[in-house]
């Protein structure tokens, strides 16, 4: 299998000049710090890899045109996991504080990465309205694989 470093890298390659325009600019030592802080999670190298490849896209972009997530910011991923964490939130469970959200369509649904458990380093998905959390790719690699592919149908 591939590194996610040559993943990224592929993806890059095929994003539209648009989408490249949706980024953000990168995260600062003090948004991560914060992030490590609030999480106390182990965080993979693959994730590091990928929160640092870009921080998230502006509002209602779309990274690939085969759905409508995008990116999340550091920023934002530290204030939804802030909402899921404080008791005093109202959403529909489950919710683990062991889920780090790195996609979102901006309807409060997002991709999250598990950082512990029995589906440690998989990707599921959150669906604000549903109460299934089912496992959408078996790896950061395997989401990155999948956009390349969903990039390279289009071009």
């Amino acid at each position: 299998m591939e590194n996610i470093t040559k993943l990224l890298s592929k993806i890059d390659d095929q994003l539209s000049s648009e989408t490249l325009n949706s980024f953000n600019d990168d995260f600062t030592d003090e948004e991560f710090n914060k992030f490590i802080a609030l999480t106390n999670i182990e965080v993979t190298s693959d994730l590091i890899k990928l929160l640092k490849w870009k921080n998230g896209q502006k509002w209602n972009s779309i990274l690939s045109p085969d759905n409508n997530r995008r990116l999340m910011s550091m920023n934002e991923i530290i204030e939804t996991i802030k909402f899921y964490n404080d008791p005093m939130s109202e959403y529909l469970e489950p919710w683990e504080k062991c889920w780090v959200p790195i996609l979102t369509n901006d309807s409060s649904d997002y991709v999250v990465y598990v950082s512990d458990g029995s589906n440690k380093g998989k990707l599921i998905g959150y669906w604000h309205n549903d109460y299934d959390r089912k496992v959408e790719y078996n790896s950061i690699c395997d989401w990155a694989l999948e956009l390349i592919k969903d990039l390279s149908i289009v071009a």
